[in-house]
């Protein structure tokens, strides 16, 4: 019924089967036609024991399985191989979930770039929070007094490219990683100079927001100030950091230029 309602609303009629031809080698005979019928019928003829030819083939269904979406039973119902595959995979399972975690985590961590601390973005997004100081525009411009870097200092040019993984390395160190204390303690979340601990020093850190003060800032002065520290100032030198960290920490300041 189910064929034939089909049939009728698509206009389509199916003709009976042509008749067979046997081949000269293998004749006609009632047994041979009784035993197609047992294995046409027979389960055990496929792999799962689940699917027999008339699963999809269905002498009720004009040797069809009715299916509107043209699927046969043998891809919907195909229990037993499914079954017998899953037991087959089941000892590679926690290997399995062992690689996903790991490629989920710390592949996902590459991609997202260098490590911060226990190599991990989110640490860092964690300690953003604490410690943040206050948000505004800050003092702009800041007169300063500091103490000029020797002329060896003073005509370095960042040799680094100003590269995004570059640059999140100098968040990362500007952040949460640089020690003795992370610079945003001092000099704000978003580099304006006013980190918790800003109040209490005087002179008051650097505004690194301020484009009237920092365009006269050469990338040779922060890195001495960086390395040696600031004399007379909350400024200390961070002597944990290599050279290479501190041109990353200056290619993110620029960034923080308004």
């Amino acid at each position: 019924m189910v064929m034939l309602g089909t049939a009728l609303a698509e206009g389509t009629f199916y003709e009976p089967l042509p008749e067979m031809k046997h081949p000269a080698g293998n004749p006609f005979s009632k047994d041979k036609e009784e035993l197609g019928k047992m294995l046409f019928f027979d389960p055990r003829l496929s792999g799962s024991n689940w699917i027999s030819c008339a699963t999809c083939y269905n002498p009720a269904l004009g040797w069809g399985d009715a299916f509107v979406a043209k699927l046969s039973c043998g891809d919907i119902f195909r229990k037993g191989i499914m079954m017998n595959q899953f037991f087959k995979f089941l000892p590679g399972l926690p290997v399995f979930f062992v690689l996903l975690v790991f490629s989920l985590v710390y592949v996902g961590e590459a991609w997202s770039g260098p490590g911060v601390r226990h190599g991990l973005r989110q640490s860092r997004h964690h300690d953003m929070h604490h410690g943040m100081g206050h948000m505004g525009k800050g003092s702009c411009p800041q007169p300063r007094a500091t103490a000029s870097a020797p002329d060896e200092f003073l005509k370095l040019k960042n040799p680094l490219k100003s590269s995004s993984y570059n640059v999140f390395a100098g968040e990362s160190f500007f952040q949460t990683d640089a020690q003795p204390t992370a610079c945003k303690v001092c000099h704000g979340l978003t580099g304006n100079g006013m980190g918790m601990m800003a109040l209490g020093l005087n002179p008051p850190p650097r505004n690194f927001t301020c484009a009237e003060t920092m365009k006269n800032i050469s990338d040779g002065q922060m890195f001495w100030i960086i390395k040696k520290g600031s004399h007379g100032t909350g400024m200390p030198k961070f002597t944990s950091l290599k050279d290479e960290h501190i041109w990353q920490v200056i290619l993110y300041l620029r960034t923080l230029v308004q």
